[in-house]
């Protein structure tokens, strides 16, 4: 831990700590800038005070909750990864095997996926990593109109999806479609983030959904659940996605 975070850490315990013993008033304030450098030397006192909650939280990050058979690397700009299916099928698997809720198929974003997954051993910290925002997952309920900017979405800028698979031209125009998009139906459930849902990354399709369910469950809490289930886990790229001129 730096020493800028000790500091802040430092200040933050002691602030709450007062609070629970006194009432305050802000007469004054004045501040003195202090330039954050190497410079900075650590404090005895307050590095000492917090060391108890850095080794709890250390410890925690450090956990071991399961192995990766290959290494997941973050990409961009593919039309296709297996950090994003190994996600994007966990979620899928989770709400509707797990959970046991009725959905179509799961959209989420390789944005929100801010680092690589190694081959080998995976720790909780490595999914804090992974998936760093509070996120919730959550079901959306769309009309096939929706379906099909979803799809013209796809395919200028390809995002993790599981449950269906999908091969169209850059306009979106449909050539073959397999899994729960591809049924006739008067409605669709997407599983997606509340992010998403909300038309975050510019899925602005989603703000015409017809509803909308939380699951209560982040994100970042499912990956880590579910990799402690299974221990040993894999991706694999299957061309769910494909992009024909």
């Amino acid at each position: 831990m730096n020493q800028f975070l000790r500091f802040s850490v430092y200040c933050w315990f002691v602030m709450m700590m007062q609070a629970c013993t006194h009432r305050w008033a802000v007469n004054e304030i004045s501040y003195t800038k202090i330039a954050a450098g190497r410079d900075i030397q650590s404090n005895v006192f307050y590095d000492s005070l917090i060391a108890p909650y850095r080794h709890h939280l250390e410890a925690q990050m450090n956990e071991v909750i399961g192995f990766s058979l290959v290494e997941m690397p973050k990409q961009k700009d593919q039309t296709e990864t297996l950090l994003g299916n190994f996600v994007a099928d966990l979620v899928f698997k989770t709400v509707t095997e797990t959970l046991g809720l009725k959905a179509d198929a799961c959209l989420l974003n390789i944005g929100g996926l801010r680092s690589s997954l190694p081959q080998g051993n995976i720790t909780r910290g490595n999914i804090f990593s992974l998936a760093p925002f509070e996120n919730e997952v959550v079901l959306v309920e769309v009309h096939p109109n929706t379906v099909k900017k979803l799809f013209l979405y796809l395919a200028q800028k390809p995002q993790p999806i599981a449950g269906f698979s999908v091969n169209m031209k850059p306009d979106g125009t449909i050539l073959e479609l397999k899994g729960g998009l591809a049924q006739t139906k008067e409605s669709y459930i997407i599983i997606t983030s509340d992010y998403l849902a909300n038309g975050g990354d510019n899925m602005d399709f989603f703000k015409e959904s017809l509803g909308i369910v939380a699951t209560g469950i982040k994100l970042r809490d499912m990956i880590i659940d579910y990799i402690k289930m299974k221990k040993e886990i894999q991706s694999i790229l299957d061309q769910r996605i494909q992009i024909t001129p």
